[in-house]
């Protein structure tokens, strides 16, 4: 009775498994952008209808936009899947972010995927889907120092991020 006990306080302590940003409502992944965005839960209908706004246009950043690239303050490390590994799997995997003024990333999009010699041009495999939702997972939860413009204000930026997965040598 005691260990029953015991096992539902740390239930109720908030010792669960921690669901990732692909079922979490903070965040929308489109999946045939490969894209995810950060979303607030109360206003998650408009944050979505402005997104779908956004990559309608095709948005790339002017180049004076990417100059003042922002740097990480909280790097989250992709992790490299097991199975992808165990397949030999290696990609350079490039995303767009929009990182805003508190230096928060709210959007995380693929713009290029490059694997075992070959660009994309289609679909994702299993496997390839698994590596650039790693990378997108780990861009949307990276933190950058905020970003100011002439007049000392902190703003948003776009910047690229390319993540390689390498396979290493036993």
């Amino acid at each position: 009775m005691k260990s029953i006990l015991f096992l539902i306080i740390i239930l109720l302590s908030g010792c669960s498994v921690k669901r990732n940003v692909f079922h979490d409502p903070h965040f929308f992944y489109d999946k045939e952008n490969y894209t995810i965005i950060r979303v607030n839960p109360e206003t998650r209908d408009e944050d979505i209808a402005e997104y779908i706004m956004w990559v309608s246009k095709d948005y790339k950043p002017k180049s004076g936009q990417r100059k003042k690239k922002p740097k990480p303050k909280k790097y989250i490390e992709p992790i490299y899947p097991t199975r992808a590994q165990k397949m030999g799997y290696e990609a350079r995997i490039t995303l767009l972010l929009k990182v805003n003024s508190t230096g928060v990333v709210e959007i995380a999009r693929l713009l290029d995927y490059f694997a075992n010699s070959r660009k994309l041009e289609r679909k994702l495999d299993e496997i390839e889907n698994l590596l650039v939702k790693s990378t997108l997972e780990s861009a949307i939860n990276t933190e950058f120092y905020l970003h100011y413009n002439e007049e000392g204000n902190p703003e948003y930026g776009y910047m690229y991020y390319t993540i390689n997965f390498v396979l290493e040598n036993n």
